[in-house]
């Protein structure tokens, strides 16, 4: 409970004036209380591992990485990469990220992306940006061969050959390598509950 009552201050014991100025705010209805109620029963899940984003200045520079990194890109991430709404984080920054399933989020047995994100908010997770995917391919080694891959919660990219929306997918299915993929993630297309996801923690900064 400390650690939520204490995001956005700077000490994790608020002073009295802060509290006064919260409760006040739930009091004239600027904080709902029903709203506070699921923030405060909301689940609060471990950091994963962290990375840092901001060291690529364009995507040549992104596919190079990868490229000394040993990164099997397949041509759906490719196109996500090359397609003009990819972005890049500019300024270097370190961030924290989570590693859930969607049944861990009280989904529905299937979900729609859409419904695991708003999950997902109310324990103070958000989407990743784009540069997530091949950042994390490129940073984070450490997975065996054959365990399920790793979704990448993130806005959703147009997909050049069809009409789909695709998001990235981190795996390493076997010993063929590290894999960075484009996966199908339409607005109505829903996901099994024991799919793993990978969201970026909320912080004040954000």
């Amino acid at each position: 409970m400390a650690n939520r009552m204490s995001a956005g201050w700077e000490s994790d014991a608020p002073s009295p004036d802060q509290l006064k100025e919260f409760f006040a705010q739930v009091g004239d209805g600027r904080i709902r209380a029903d709203r506070l109620q699921r923030f405060l029963t909301a689940k609060v899940f471990p950091t994963w591992t962290t990375i840092h984003l901001g060291t690529w200045k364009d995507v040549r520079t992104a596919f190079r990485a990868m490229q000394r990194a040993r990164v099997r890109v397949d041509g759906y991430a490719r196109e996500m990469i090359e397609n003009w709404k990819f972005t890049l984080t500019a300024q270097l920054e370190r961030i924290e990220l989570v590693k859930v399933r969607t049944f861990d989020l009280d989904c529905p047995a299937c979900a729609t992306f859409r419904q695991i994100y708003e999950a997902a908010l109310r324990c103070q997770l958000i989407l990743c940006s784009a540069d997530v995917g091949p950042q994390l391919r490129v940073q984070y080694r450490e997975s065996a061969p054959g365990i399920d891959p790793l979704r990448v919660a993130m806005s959703s990219l147009p997909d050049a050959r069809s009409e789909h929306f695709r998001i990235f997918s981190v795996e390493r299915p076997d010993d063929s390598g590290y894999w960075l993929k484009g996966v199908q993630c339409d607005e109505d297309y829903v996901w099994p509950a024991d799919t793993r996801w990978v969201f970026r923690r909320w912080s004040p900064s954000t």
